[in-house]
């Protein structure tokens, strides 16, 4: 059984569509019967429980509201500990794969471990939740990235929870962790950062996500200079740096020469108008002050990614986040294009400097720019750096990995 918090056809984010990969892939292996259960809003339809079939065979949904985001808590206890226990009760799987508690409530871990004693549980740490309350992304209220999680740290960030607060919370949740018999980290750092919290080492591994859609290397048309084009993929918040990149353009193009080249940057990225105004605006002001130089596309289909490649050269994560393992570079390097990448977190874990791609200093537009400068002035470095791209893991390779890691008898995907 795997259990997501959303459903990719409500919920687009990573781990959504990771369990759902995760859950097709294994449908195509013989000896295993997997089930789908994927959180759902409560107001959605549904009957007198709490469940209700969708459209694919073995797919159900579990329609939830968790409330209490201090403690990652449901506060519905009868979901649980009836609807959710009569649920395994009836499917009775051998492997409960969590992807997340967020919006189910980290009561299911334990209640899967009470009512299936003998079934392995499994949880995949997709980001740094249970470490952090300020929505996982390990950024301190004064906006500086923060190294650690304790309980005195936090109380400086939300001085309405006393330490005290934060060390029943820490407990609270790990307390339902631990009846988890294996939990997986999509990167060594995410592993890292939990195994400093608390979880145990010799139960936490690190298994990339693997490409679930099949991406083959975009050819580059003639005339398209691919090492002057630059890209943005992904969501537009805050948080993912789109501002540090447009500000860094806006450098280069100020202090570039006559008679150089000059850079073009397409943007794609989806939710720009769901942002509080003044983050919209700034960024809308700068997209505006940089045309025609940047162009601003909106949101993508990844089934179109293999088109919008065609013709750049470098695919840029600029986060102002640590990061976990960002579906985007996956997606770059299966494309062939080098990643120009902030030099933290999962992001400079996954991008190899001077290798398949390029690091900067993180949340530095001066740094940034030079980095372009060197991209655009070196025409050595881009077919070099493409050259030494390694495809990224697909789906069948992480979930063989899974498989053997739970010991269940089946053939590989």
């Amino acid at each position: 059984m795997i259990i997501a918090h959303g459903h990719p056809d409500f919920s687009r984010g990573g781990a959504e569509q990771a369990a759902y990969d995760e859950f097709r892939t294994l449908q195509q292996v013989p000896g295993v019967e997997p089930f789908l259960l994927a959180r759902a809003p409560l107001h959605m339809g549904h009957g007198g429980t709490p469940f209700s079939v969708h459209r694919e065979p073995g797919e159900y949904l579990f329609h939830s509201d968790m409330g209490d985001y201090f403690r990652l808590s449901q506060p519905i206890k009868h979901m649980v500990w009836s609807g959710f226990r009569r649920f395994l009760e009836h499917l009775k799987p051998d492997v409960v794969h969590f992807h997340h508690y967020m919006q189910l409530g980290v009561e299911l871990l334990s209640e899967a471990r009470r009512t299936l004693p003998q079934a392995q549980i499994l949880l995949t740490l997709h980001e740094f939740w249970a470490l952090c309350h300020r929505e996982g992304l390990m950024v301190r209220t004064n906006q500086q990235l923060c190294e650690e999680s304790s309980p005195r740290r936090c109380h400086q960030c939300f001085p309405e929870y006393s330490p005290e607060d934060f060390l029943l919370r820490q407990r609270f949740i790990q307390a339902h962790l631990a009846g988890v018999d294996h939990f997986i980290a999509p990167s060594e750092f995410l592993r890292q950062r939990y195994i400093q919290w608390g979880l145990p080492a010799d139960r936490l591994h690190m298994i990339e996500n693997g490409q679930a859609f099949a991406l083959h290397a975009a050819d580059d048309r003639p005339g398209s200079r691919p090492a002057h084009n630059f890209a943005f993929f992904g969501q537009i918040n805050r948080w993912k740096g789109l501002d540090v990149l447009l500000e860094a353009m806006r450098i280069v193009l100020e202090r570039r020469p006559e008679d150089a080249p000059l850079p073009m940057l397409n943007v794609h990225g989806a939710n720009l108008e769901h942002q509080a105004p003044e983050v919209r605006q700034a960024i809308e002001a700068k997209l505006e002050a940089l045309q025609p130089h940047v162009q601003f596309h909106g949101p993508y289909r990844k089934e179109d990614l293999q088109t919008l490649m065609d013709g750049i050269g470098w695919v840029i994560v600029p986060s102002i986040w640590w990061e976990n393992s960002p579906l985007v570079i996956q997606e770059a390097f299966s494309l062939g294009r080098p990643v120009i990448a902030a030099n933290i977190g999962g992001m400079a874990e996954k991008v190899r400097h001077n290798v398949d791609g390029l690091h900067f200093r993180a949340r530095d537009p001066a740094a940034l720019a030079s980095t372009l400068e060197q991209a655009l002035d070196d025409p050595a470095l881009w077919p070099r750096l493409r050259a030494g791209i390694r495809p990224p893991p697909d789906i069948r390779t992480q979930v063989a990995q899974v498989l053997r890691l739970t010991g269940v008898p089946a053939a590989s995907p």
